[in-house]
């Protein structure tokens, strides 16, 4: 297991900009964690496939030095009550329809945009 001390993320930015750290790896650090606190029933969705692979694409931006915003890179979570595209929002309610949904709420959209990698959803 990864472990990663808690750092802001102006630390994270600083250290992807300086090579010191690396996306993937600070996502690798945050998954584990999510699933010891899964007994905890902190998230109602995890989506590690897709945050590794957004890690991956954020790290090749950082080396590239075109990192798409200061929070490029930097992990995230949405609670259960904004839209993801392509993950349900049940509103903490198994009764709600799961169909994953077609598009981003707008503060989903602007942590997109800013290259966060959406680690999945809180309960």
């Amino acid at each position: 297991m990864s472990v990663l001390p808690a750092l802001s993320a102006t630390a994270l930015s600083s250290g992807y900009r300086a090579k010191r750290l690396d996306p993937v790896a600070v996502t690798t650090a945050c998954l584990e964690r999510a699933a010891v606190l899964e007994a905890l029933g902190a998230f109602v969705h995890l989506d590690a496939e897709g945050a590794l692979a957004a890690a991956a694409a954020s790290a090749a931006r950082w080396r590239a030095g075109t990192p798409l915003s200061l929070l490029d890179g930097v992990p995230a979570t949405q609670k259960d009550i904004q839209h993801v595209r392509g993950w349900p929002t049940r509103r903490g309610s198994r009764t709600t329809d799961p169909t994953p949904q077609a598009d981003d709420s707008p503060s989903t959209a602007r942590l997109r945009a800013a290259g966060c990698v959406l680690l999945g959803k809180t309960a």
